[in-house]
This record gives C-alpha cells, sequence and structure tokens, in this order.
C-alpha cells in the first residue's frame, strides 16, 4: 500500500501561527522546568504534580499539531485540538480550587473523566462565553467522532441524497488558520491556569507570565489580520449594489445607505445610478 504524504503548507499565515505556536511551547517546557527547580525549595504540592502532567501532555499535543498541520492533516490537527481543549478544561476547574486537583488524581474510572465536559463547562464560564465554549466543543467533537453533520470538517468527501460529493479543488488553509489560532489560545488559557495554580503554592513565574501575555498579543493580532484578509476576499465575491453619492437610495436586500463604488473605487466620484435615481 503506497502511503502519500501532502506537500507542506506554503501559506504565510499558517507559518506565522507556528512560529507563536512553538514559542508558546517553550514557554510551558520552561515553566515545567521551574517549577521543578523551585520544588526544591517548596514543598511540592499535589496541583503542582497535577499541572506538570497536563501541561507536559499539552506540550506532546501542540507538537503532533504542528507537525499535522504542516503536513496539510487538518481534520486531525482538529481532533488533537479537542484533546487541549478537555486538558484545558481540567486545569482550569484545577486553578479555581485546588482540592479538585485530589478527585483528578485518585480517578478511578476507565470508562469516563473525572468530570463530564458540559460540567466543566457550565461551572467555569457564563453568558456569551457558555455558548462560545459550548459550540466549539461541539463542532469539534462532530470532527473527532466522524459525525455525519460535520460535513467537509469531519470527512474528504460527503453524501447527499444518495450522491457522492467531493470538492473539485479543496482549500485547507482557512481551517489551519482557524485551528491554530485555537491552538495558541488553548496553550494560552492552560498555562495562565498553572501560573495561576503555581503562584497560589509561591512559585516565582512573573517572566513566564509576561512572555505569556506577549505571545497571545501576537497570536491575536495575526489573527486579526488574517480575519481582515478573509474579509476582503469575500467582498471581491460580492457583487455591490449600484448606489449613488447623491441619491443614497437603498436597494430591497441591502442595507447600505452610502455609495459602495465610491468606497472602493475613486473613479466613481461622478457615478450615479439611473435605476434608483428617483428616490
Amino acid at each position: 500500500m503506497k502511503v502519500c504524504i501532502k506537500k507542506d503548507i506554503k501559506n504565510d499565515n499558517i507559518i506565522e501561527f507556528i512560529k507563536i505556536i512553538k514559542e508558546m511551547n517553550n514557554n510551558s517546557q520552561d515553566i515545567i522546568l521551574s517549577l521543578f527547580k523551585q520544588s526544591q525549595k517548596i514543598k511540592i504540592r499535589t496541583p503542582i504534580i497535577v499541572a506538570i502532567t497536563i501541561l507536559k501532555r499539552v506540550i506532546e499535543c501542540v507538537n503532533a499539531i504542528i507537525i499535522l498541520s504542516i503536513t496539510g492533516y487538518e481534520k486531525d490537527t482538529a481532533i488533537l485540538l479537542l484533546n487541549i481543549i478537555e486538558l484545558r478544561l481540567d486545569i482550569s476547574y484545577i486553578a479555581i480550587d485546588c482540592r479538585h486537583a485530589d478527585t483528578w488524581l485518585n480517578h478511578d474510572k476507565e470508562n469516563r473523566k473525572p468530570w463530564k465536559v458540559n460540567y466543566l463547562i457550565n461551572k467555569l464560564y457564563g453568558g456569551n462565553e457558555l455558548k462560545a465554549e459550548q459550540n466549539n466543543y461541539k463542532r469539534f467533537s462532530m470532527i473527532k467522532h466522524g459525525n455525519p453533520m460535520g460535513g467537509f470538517t469531519s470527512f474528504p468527501f460527503i453524501i447527499s441524497d444518495g450522491n457522492l460529493i467531493i470538492k473539485e479543488k479543496e482549500n485547507i488553509d482557512d481551517f489551519l488558520s482557524v485551528y491554530l489560532f485555537g491552538c495558541g489560545i488553548e496553550c494560552y488559557k492552560t498555562n495562565k491556569a498553572i501560573i495561576n495554580i503555581g503562584e497560589n503554592y509561591n512559585y516565582k513565574l512573573d517572566k513566564y507570565k509576561e512572555k505569556l501575555n506577549t505571545l497571545d498579543k501576537c497570536l491575536k493580532d495575526l489573527n486579526y489580520k488574517h480575519v481582515k484578509s478573509m474579509i476582503s476576499e469575500l467582498q471581491k465575491q460580492i457583487k455591490l449594489p449600484e448606489l449613488c453619492k447623491k441619491c443614497i437610495a437603498v436597494p430591497e436586500g441591502f442595507i447600505e445607505v452610502r455609495c459602495l463604488l465610491k468606497q472602493v473605487n475613486a473613479d466613481y466620484d461622478n457615478f450615479e445610478c439611473e435605476f434608483f435615481k428617483q428616490k
């Protein structure tokens, strides 16, 4: 059986996302080393042991995500991202009450985690953030479990009305960018929770917190730039309504009241639309 390896991704956004995530992962490793080193003088507690264990697993997942991303396996990237989300929820719950670490460490059920995901999400979040967490978990779960409702995010082909539908040209770059951004956010949240736990036991982690915040800003700035470019591409595909600066009439289905043509092209300064000339 011949195994085909996908060509490495050349998209600049993806490369930049990976660089930031690698830096986050290096910072995570430095946090673990610092916790071990400081534990020579501070009695190591159960929450610190659990934090180190979870963070080391997150580091492994992130390294695997980077490998999968540069080889173009976006669905498997999403599956590992779900694993990180579940680990982040665990450590975040422990961070709000370190006694939860004992429950995690003493867990003895092979067929389930210490806490159900929905329970953790409801305990940790509220309002719009709660809805966002629920929606993210639902969508990534569809990919992980091969839910047919996931469509092309879950499968390379989909079946509709008995027909096999194949994308003529698959562009996975936007999916990968979203998943890598999500990976970076999960790294940030996981490390933030672990730093909070460490500080509760007098571990000095200020320099790692500062670097984490810097990398988080870089990540969000890059994502903002990527989203803007996506919107720009979408706008190019949408036919603009013919409105002029004089009549500013609004055709049915549009909400703009200024001349969109003038906004995108200075040559339309004197443009007058015939159809909407009369208000």
